[in-house]
């Protein structure tokens, strides 16, 4: 049956190609892909098919020359035949794949996928032409293949390329112009920007301007990385160390605010910086930046760096090194004295700010002084929250906090802003209530904590103090439970005050002072 399907096609090709039915058609499709289907940057394509037709019309003019009967009368028909069939499936090639498929898949298709289906077209075209000179292709094909199998394994290597690019360029997991990683992630030599893509290798121009051709079949074994995808921007870090001493949230705006004034470091995403470890070099800070330069990568990080180092060299902070420098210094008792003495009167003079220690002598805020602790928020953090159980006073020594509270609007609403000077926490250390609400730095925030056991034994020493204590409570109170009454929008949500005298018996059992 096949061979009377070849000898159909065989006849009627002859019968194109002599009664010129062939050649017009032939000339109609260059014709319509000229003019009319291929663009204006891709109409010299259509320029090997006119140039196959060219060479069928000479071949038919040269047998047209010869004897009849001649053996070279044959064999330039069968030229003939060659070409003009070469032209038509040239033709319908870049009709049916390079402009129909590719316009569906709107991108181009992949150039190993169009050489291999323009081969199958070309081999299938010398199979008639066999055919029509009298061959069996079928037979050759038969009696050939101990000579097929010894190609087959020559060419391991070669048919392994080819069809991990078959398989690389129907996924497509790159394009020409992406900057890819295959390999080794340390290696820089593993880097590059893909030039050309072929049915052996691709080739990977890298940083340093060199060339290198990677098979397809190393491409398909190892994992790669497309610095192009999923979108263009790449992210890239610079790791910093710096002391202990440094508050993180005002290093992590430094940080921020060095990196994204370097040319080439995108805004969206923005940088972020991140403290990724504690070491024995103190904090590790992360700068993670994007860039949509990868050829600039390099240089985009170093310039980075550079502006780290000078933010921080504005800022008097030194970069830590893995280093370790051991100083003794013995200090006289002279020394440690005046040290506390000054910490001391930092403290006594801080104290002073709240009003409700007022009445208590120099020698109890300097015992009060001495056992207070100071504490250190980030912007976020929650100083304390509501209904938790406490027994400090906390005040702001640097910095802002706002202040939470649930007052039945549904959520917790902001019911006061308090900054340097200013303290709360009050019911809490002197009767041990539940916190009333919660309270939250809004910025990097110094905190003087007072707690129970800093009081307790300057009431035990003066009794007669909680008098005093109550008297200065009750008036602060009453002043935010009025705040609170105006914030909220449904009367009888707020609870009412306490006395004067609930608050001292409060106190007194608190601190176990016994009667009144």
């Amino acid at each position: 049956m096949g061979g009377a399907v070849l000898t159909f096609w065989h006849d009627a090709l002859q019968a194109t190609n002599f009664g010129g039915h062939g050649i017009l058609l032939a000339l109609a499709l260059i014709v319509v892909l000229r003019f009319v289907v291929l663009p204006k940057d891709e109409r010299e394509l259509a320029r090997g098919p006119a140039l196959l037709l060219l060479a069928n019309l000479v071949f038919a003019l040269l047998r047209a020359a010869t004897p009849a009967g001649s053996l070279g009368r044959v064999w330039l028909g069968h030229a003939a035949l060659f070409f003009l069939l070469a032209s038509l499936g040239r033709g319908l090639f870049l009709l049916g794949v390079h402009v129909l498929v590719s316009r569906k898949l709107d991108r181009p298709a992949p150039k190993i996928l169009l050489d291999l289906t323009q081969g199958l077209i070309y081999g299938a075209i010398i199979f008639i032409v066999l055919h029509a000179a009298g061959a069996n292709p079928a037979s050759l094909l038969a009696t050939s293949a101990v000579f097929t199998a010894v190609i087959g394994l020559s060419l391991q290597d070669t048919l392994g390329n080819l069809f991990a690019g078959l398989a690389i360029q129907a996924q497509r997991p790159f394009e020409r112009g992406d900057w890819v990683r295959f390999g080794e992630a340390d290696r820089a030599d593993r880097v590059g920007q893909v030039v050309e893509l072929n049915w052996r290798a691709v080739k990977v121009l890298t940083l340093s301007k060199e060339e290198i051709t990677v098979p397809n079949s190393l491409l398909a074994k190892t994992p790669l990385v497309n610095f192009n995808r999923p979108g263009r921007a790449v992210r890239r870090e610079v790791e910093v160390a710096v002391p202990f001493s440094v508050r993180p949230a005002k290093m992590r705006d430094w940080l921020e605010e060095a990196a994204r004034s370097v040319d080439g470091v995108l805004r969206v995403p923005d940088v972020s910086a991140i403290v990724s470890d504690f070491s024995e070099r103190g904090v590790l800070y992360r700068v993670r930046f994007y860039l949509n330069e990868y050829h600039r990568s390099e240089l985009i990080t170093s310039a980075v760096r550079e502006r780290v180092w000078y933010a921080l060299a504005r800022q008097r902070i030194p970069i830590q090194a893995p280093m370790r420098s051991v100083e003794l210094r013995e200090a006289g008792a002279d020394t440690v004295a005046e040290r506390r003495a000054n910490a001391r009167g930092a403290r006594v003079s801080a104290l002073g700010r709240i009003d409700l220690l007022d009445a208590l002598p120099d020698e109890a805020k300097a015992r009060i002084a001495d056992m207070a602790e100071l504490r250190v928020f980030a912007p976020g953090e929650f100083v304390i929250r509501e209904g938790d159980a406490g027994s400090e006073l906390f005040l702001i020594e640097e910095g802002a906090v706002r202040v939470l509270a649930d007052i039945g609007a549904g959520a917790p609403i902001e019911v006061a802003k308090l900054t340097e000077g200013e303290f709360f926490g009050e019911m809490s250390m002197l009767t041990g209530e539940q916190r009333s609400a919660s309270v939250q730095a809004t910025v990097d925030t110094e905190l003087l904590a007072i707690g129970k056991d800093a009081l307790q034994p300057v009431l035990e020493a003066a009794p007669e103090l909680a008098v005093v204590l109550s008297d200065a409570l009750a008036r602060r109170h009453a002043s935010i439970e009025a705040r609170l009454q105006t914030e909220s929008q449904t009367p009888g949500t707020v609870p009412p005050e306490p006395s004067r005298g609930e608050l001292l018996d409060r106190i007194k059992a608190f601190f176990s002072l016994g009667g009144r």
